[in-house]
């Protein structure tokens, strides 16, 4: 009886969200190129010594996918059941996805921001230039383009 006890408790203090995301397993092989792009945009609300973006800009990384991986990348986002994510205060429902290269999870530092919806590429976000590129170089380093490119601002 205590051991089922310890089970149920271990249960509940799992997070829920925690059963529902879905890993992407990604090589070279399915890349054609990645971006790291930098967007004006809300600033972190974060502790200042977080490692946090505080010129407020956020980094998404672009990972172009060949034909054959955009359709895997659709099944697994399919797949995936919304789960709700708590950002700054506001409740969002996400279909949570993660990358896995090299086996090492990449985290997307706004999973909201996201995008694995199959079209030609899928989108993670990174707080900072560095973060971007290191993230862009796990996942295929000779694919990443050496320039940051914006959208003007």
């Amino acid at each position: 009886m205590k051991f089922a006890t310890a089970i149920l408790l271990v249960a509940l203090l799992v997070p829920t969200n925690t059963w529902a995301q879905s890993v992407l397993k990604l090589s070279c092989g399915d890349i054609t190129k990645i971006e790291v792009w930098r967007f004006r945009g809300r600033a972190w609300r974060c502790p200042p010594n977080d490692g946090g973006s505080r010129d407020g800009y956020h980094y998404p990384i672009i990972i172009y996918l060949t034909k054959e991986a955009q359709k895997r990348v659709k099944q697994v986002y399919d797949s995936t059941e919304e789960t709700p994510f708590m950002v700054d205060d506001c409740k969002f429902l996400i279909q949570h996805v993660q990358i896995m290269a090299k086996e090492i999870l990449i985290e997307s530092a706004d999973p909201t921001r996201d995008n694995f919806r199959g079209d030609e590429g899928i989108i993670i976000t990174k707080k900072t230039k560095e973060a971007a590129f290191e993230a862009a170089r796990q996942i295929c380093a000779d694919k990443v383009e050496t320039a940051v490119f914006t959208d003007g601002s």
